[in-house]
């Protein structure tokens, strides 16, 4: 199965893991799921850290790099199709970035590990969210 990580999964197995739900660990220790990361979450949590909204552990090159290696995520890159879902969902999400996770849910069949109650609003456009 395809699991996307909502941005926040990423900056919290970096900082504090503890903050991750039973079902998200199961999720991530599944051998048979597809971890996937998206291209946007990289681009937000720099953005974060250039305002100086965050600050990792060590370099996001460094925590990127290391997470892929204890994980085995899969880089998933932005595409036309997921940057034209994006712009045409309802406006339930203002959050861009987390727009863009939603139409990359919806393109890649994958269930988005997400604590925002906000995205679960587009389940009813078939986009599965767990936590």
């Amino acid at each position: 199965m395809n699991v996307l990580l909502d941005t926040h999964v990423l900056i919290w197995l970096d900082m504090d893991s503890s903050r991750l739900s039973q079902t998200v660990v199961n999720y991530l220790t599944d051998p048979s799921n597809r971890l996937l990361l998206s291209a946007a979450s990289v681009w937000e949590i720099a953005i974060k850290m250039q305002l100086g909204k965050l600050t990792l552990t060590d370099t996001l090159e460094a925590v990127l790099a290391q997470q892929i290696a204890i994980n085995g995520f899969h880089m998933l890159d932005v595409t036309a199709a997921h940057g034209m879902t994006a712009g045409f969902l309802p406006r339930l999400h203002k959050d861009p970035f987390d727009r863009l996770l939603i139409a990359q849910a919806i393109i890649e069949d994958a269930v988005l590990l997400t604590d925002d109650g906000l995205i679960t609003q587009y389940g009813y456009l078939g986009v599965r969210t767990d936590w």
